[in-house]
């Protein structure tokens, strides 16, 4: 059973009909070949701050101890943003970027089949550098999870914290804890179609017309998938503006 992190299932179903995943055309082609779903470490993530909490010590009755989530939990960052020039320059600097829809309750439902692995959905938290530093959570549960080495609530809201200068991405984080360690300590894969909950697949306004062409006939004869283009970058029609 899925969990939610932060807000009820209620709650986030009202907010969200489809989210948003955003991702190179090779790494694209990699999950359907393999069919599955890929949670990366946070060790992964490059910005720092986003590690500030799970790589820090923290000292309780005079011991050194790490969050017992370290190394043990792993996150797919989504978007419930549709549009935004700033994921396809961020997530494919190659202008060979790909915008995958996701049917929200066909991803809860495949995610529910998932086995040996518990599966948390939470909204991140965007912050000022200031405040990030702030924990704002219960202390004493946080401490007695350290304690019983418990991966608990407390600690995955630490993980939805980031700071306000990527509020854009308006990012939803799924959370996977294997109940076996993977033996990639950097990634959690979880055979799956991914077919089973996209819907659309939007592919990069940067990319030249012939090129396009390839791909779009390469996804119907290969997988079955309908492509399509951005035209973020298309020219508006030039017909006369009457002043009067």
């Amino acid at each position: 059973m899925v969990k939610f992190i932060g807000l009820t299932k209620e709650v986030f179903l009202s907010e969200y009909i489809s989210l948003f995943r955003f991702t190179t055309i090779d790494r694209f082609l990699e999950l359907l070949t393999n069919e599955c779903l890929v949670f990366l470490n946070p060790s992964t993530w490059r910005d720092p701050y986003e590690r500030y909490y799970i790589e820090r010590q923290y000292n309780i009755s005079n011991e050194s101890k790490a969050l017992p989530m370290k190394d043990k939990v792993f996150c797919l960052c989504l978007s419930g943003t549709k549009s935004s020039e700033a994921f396809w320059k961020v997530y494919a600097p190659k202008e060979d970027g790909v915008r995958l829809t996701i049917n929200v309750l066909k991803l809860i439902s495949a995610l529910e089949k998932i086995k040996g692995c518990d599966i948390y959905i939470g909204k991140v938290n965007y912050q000022t550098t200031r405040e990030f530093s702030k924990i704002t959570i219960k202390y004493g549960d946080l401490i007695e999870d350290i304690k019983q080495n418990n991966i608990g609530d407390q600690q995955l809201k630490l993980i939805l914290k980031k700071r306000m200068s990527f509020n854009y991405e308006n990012e939803v984080r799924i959370i996977a804890i294997p109940h076996k360690t993977p033996k990639e300590s950097l990634a959690f894969k979880s055979k799956m179609n991914i077919k089973s909950f996209t819907t659309e697949y939007l592919f990069d306004p940067r990319l030249g017309e012939y090129h396009f062409k390839l791909i779009r006939d390469f996804m119907g004869k290969g997988y079955g998938l309908k492509a399509s283009y951005s035209y973020l970058y298309r020219n508006p029609p030039l017909s006369p503006i009457v002043l009067g």
